[in-house]
């Protein structure tokens, strides 16, 4: 049942950072063809006001592709636009601490300024902060860094959780999924927020984000595959000691 919240929690997060994304190229006015909870072969799909809202077979993210989809076309959208619109998925990731906090203290303490409108700003940023030195941590030993894989493994390990432990491990989560995509990596937003405010200043830089993006993405794709392996021989090592 763990393993099954688990899941709904980490899709509903990456739904959320790509609402924030969709919702923001509707207010720049950016005409959105696919919203996309997952990669790879479709499961099901519904059409609304042009766009195609899916769900696909691999949910290990998702995405939201404008309808000009080629990069020629998309890098035609005004710089202001496309920041914009890259800057929605974290700026939701990031807002959603505060909301789960903001309810979680409401349940708890009832109805106070303070418990609605300033602690649980005070409650995201240390949580951000806490997370932000254990990616320091992991920098300095990678071998502690694990997995989707081995977090599965280890929440499933856990004795049943309370729901203030799942609204802490949710705003950990969007935290994480906030923050990591502020990374000034090429495939992710912060790192075509950094290649647009230098396309900005250079425009003849415009040529280098393709082959930026498709470099970055193999070495994401490698990463992940690396951690699942990682994760794997983990469970195996300890279920079999």
């Amino acid at each position: 049942m763990q393993y099954f919240i688990l899941f709904l929690i980490i899709t509903s997060l990456i739904a959320i950072h790509e609402l924030g994304h969709f919702w923001m190229a509707r207010f720049v006015g950016i005409p959105i063809q696919r919203f996309s909870i997952g990669f790879g072969p479709k499961l099901l799909s519904v059409h609304h006001r042009k766009t195609e809202f899916r769900l696909s077979l691999i949910p290990l993210g998702g995405f939201v592709l404008p309808e000009e989809s080629s990069q020629q076309r998309f890098l035609e959208i005004p710089i202001w636009k496309r920041l914009l619109f890259v800057a929605g998925g974290p700026l939701a990731s990031l807002g959603l601490p505060v909301l789960l906090f903001a309810g979680m203290n409401l349940v708890q303490d009832g109805v106070s300024v303070w418990g609605l409108h300033v602690q649980p700003f005070i409650q995201s940023f240390e949580m951000g902060q806490y997370f932000l030195e254990s990616l320091l941590m992991i920098g300095q030993e990678p071998s502690q860094t694990i997995g989707v894989v081995g977090m599965f493994w280890q929440v499933g390990e856990m004795q049943t959780l309370v729901w203030t432990s799942w609204i802490m491990l949710s705003a950990l989560l969007t935290l994480n999924l906030g923050l990591i995509n502020l990374l000034p990596i090429p495939v992710l937003d912060g790192g075509k927020i950094m290649m647009y405010l230098f396309e900005w200043l250079y425009p003849a830089s415009r040529k280098l984000q393709a082959p930026l993006t498709i470099i970055s993405s193999i070495g994401i794709i490698l990463l992940m595959v690396g951690l699942i392996i990682k994760d794997v021989v983990m469970i195996l090592d300890s279920t079999l000691a």
